[in-house]
């Protein structure tokens, strides 16, 4: 995996980069995550520039996330309207996970893209639930940089022990993000609950 990913960066360079990146950002099952750090090893080795690296990462990163959003948007809320008897979804349901989303949106979308299984679908579910769209581009460009970020300097200062690295942070980071998210739920779940208990007494 390591020499067909270092011979595809070598061969392609930037744009190889930038294509790789978009279709990890759509959800497709692809290995992004190895091909930044292997960019980080080459950038390490002065083959590539940091910053030109860094660059068309993320924008690869927020075009691709944000293609999956209008998929959703214009594409996924039909499909629950039409569909969504036969899922057993309500209406009333789909308003409700809509209105979650958008009070919660930094987290699921900075957090929870970390996660595997939610990272595929975060951008979908933001275009159906109706998130303003720059507010979806500012909360994974966010993501973008510190995932990137991240992955590019494990490759430049691990170099030869990048999948060691790897491995640790493909646990470690998912079981950070949720531990967050789940501490972030509590919170709002506490203050709802603190409210209700205020307005109960008056």
């Amino acid at each position: 995996m390591k020499e067909l990913i270092l011979n595809y960066l070598s061969t392609l360079g930037i744009l190889g980069l930038f294509g790789g990146v978009l279709i990890e950002s759509l959800g497709v099952p692809f290995p992004g995550g190895p091909m930044i750090i292997l960019a980080g090893f080459l950038v390490g080795q002065g083959r590539l520039n940091f910053y030109y690296v860094l660059a068309v990462a993320i924008l690869g990163y927020v075009l691709g996330s944000t293609f999956a959003y209008l998929m959703g948007k214009h594409i996924g809320e039909p499909f629950f309207i039409r569909c969504g008897k036969y899922l057993h979804i309500t209406p009333q349901a789909f308003k409700s996970a809509q209105d979650k989303f958008e009070h919660s949106s930094a987290a699921i979308i900075i957090l929870g893209r970390f996660i595997p299984g939610l990272s595929n679908v975060s951008p979908y579910l933001a275009g159906v639930s109706h998130l303003e769209l720059w507010k979806f581009v500012l909360y994974n460009a966010i993501f973008a940089l510190l995932w990137i970020a991240l992955y590019l300097q494990v490759g430049m200062f691990f170099g030869n022990r990048w999948n060691v690295i790897s491995d640790k942070l493909q646990i470690g980071l998912p079981v950070l993000a949720l531990g967050l998210l789940v501490i972030y739920f509590g919170i709002v779940v506490l203050k709802k609950w603190i409210k209700k208990k205020h307005f109960e007494r008056i």
